[in-house]
């Protein structure tokens, strides 16, 4: 399948995006064209630092690419990913295993329907968002069954509600906190003492700009953009970027 087909421009290796080494740096994602989006056997979109990309393109995919089990989303503070986007996904792609949110807006109710609806997601990260807090851990706690995975950085979550990983999440294996300001070596203590056999990486410096590199307790903490991997014509990774 060429990209061409699937609707998005890309464009030329003279301007600043480029298609360089099988890796595709697209230009645009927001209503461009989604509606025409073929791969349907889609299974891993990043969306890095992509001001044009909104809700309306995001939904669009999720509709279309039910596969998906891999999200990463750096929504670079731009706050057109939010609710809409990520409530689509929890309805239309409920074999998620790994979501990488940086610098979008979600709330309660679409990280609550994730946790509901995804129920096979094994994979976390929260980064930079100023908006989950207590509530939304806990429902994470609650209700992510099968998580294995949870990195927390740069959000307002207490001591209070990160004890509720102490008995939630009956699968958990790893959690990396950092840069919480609300949350102390003395709450993370009493998380240790209560679960022995989780491994629970914390950081408290000061809290500065995050992007994706900093889900390295999810996502591997690479920069690099993942190639596209073509296997029997059926592109299954898809790559949406700024360049500068």
């Amino acid at each position: 399948m060429h990209l061409d087909d699937l609707g998005f421009r890309v464009s030329s290796v003279d301007n600043p995006y480029m298609i360089w080494r099988g890796q595709a740096l697209l230009e645009k994602m927001s209503i461009l064209k989604v509606e025409d989006l073929k791969c349907l056997r889609l299974e891993t979109i990043h969306v890095v630092k992509t001001a044009e990309c909104s809700n309306v393109g995001l939904s669009m995919v999720a509709e279309r690419c039910r596969l998906l089990r891999k999200v990463h989303i750096d929504g670079w503070r731009t706050n057109r990913i939010s609710d809409d986007g990520l409530a689509a996904i929890a309805k239309h792609c409920p074999d998620l295993q790994e979501l990488v949110l940086i610098g979008v807006y979600p709330t309660f109710s679409s990280l609550a329907a994730i946790a509901c609806n995804c129920r096979n997601l094994e994979r976390l990260a929260l980064c930079g968002i100023r908006i989950v807090g207590d509530a939304e851990i806990e429902c994470i706690a609650d209700k992510c069954v099968a998580l294995k995975k949870l990195c927390i950085k740069g959000c307002p979550v207490s001591n209070a509600r990160i004890r509720a990983l102490a008995s939630g999440c009956p699968n958990l294996v790893k959690v990396k906190v950092k840069k919480c300001r609300k949350i102390t070596g003395r709450g993370v203590e009493w998380v240790r003492e209560k679960r022995v056999s989780l491994a629970f990486n914390y950081d408290d410096s000061e809290v500065e700009a995050l992007d994706e590199s900093e889900s390295d307790g999810v996502g591997g903490g690479s920069k690099r953009v993942p190639q596209l991997k073509m296997e029997a014509g059926i592109q299954r990774t898809f790559v949406v970027c700024h360049m500068y």
